[in-house]
């Protein structure tokens, strides 16, 4: 892995982004603990876009080869990032939120990028 690839890894996230459409060109897949960071906090389609083009290479955990059988050429790209986040019914206060971000674009059929983890990182 290369010194530029996180920064190359950023740059296509947000092409995606910018370019496709949610739930065509890229998607969130709903585990449990995505969905339950959705249910703890406010965050709503646009907070994770607009946390996941705020992604910088000091973000950047690694890259590694896919575990999943179904996706075993795919290479998945880790990020941890530190966020402001509101908790649902705790008013209106921003909590600093540390979140784990694990991504992939599948190479099976048409090429389509997966938000497979979203949530609160684990200590």
């Amino acid at each position: 892995m290369g010194a530029n690839e996180p920064l190359l890894v950023i740059q296509r996230l947000r092409q995606t982004i910018t370019k496709g459409r949610y739930g065509i060109d890229y998607t969130i897949i709903p585990r449990d603990k995505n969905n339950l960071l959705r249910e703890k906090y406010i965050v709503d389609d646009r907070k994770i876009r607009e946390i996941l083009n705020g992604l910088s290479p000091k973000d950047y955990i690694s890259s590694e080869k896919s575990i999943n059988e179904d996706f075993e050429n795919d290479t998945v790209h880790i990020f941890i990032k530190t966020v402001d986040l509101i908790k649902r019914y705790a008013g209106i206060e921003y909590t600093k939120v540390k979140l784990y971000i694990k991504l992939s674009w599948t190479k099976n059929g048409s090429v389509k990028m997966f938000i497979i983890s979203f949530h609160e990182a684990e200590e």
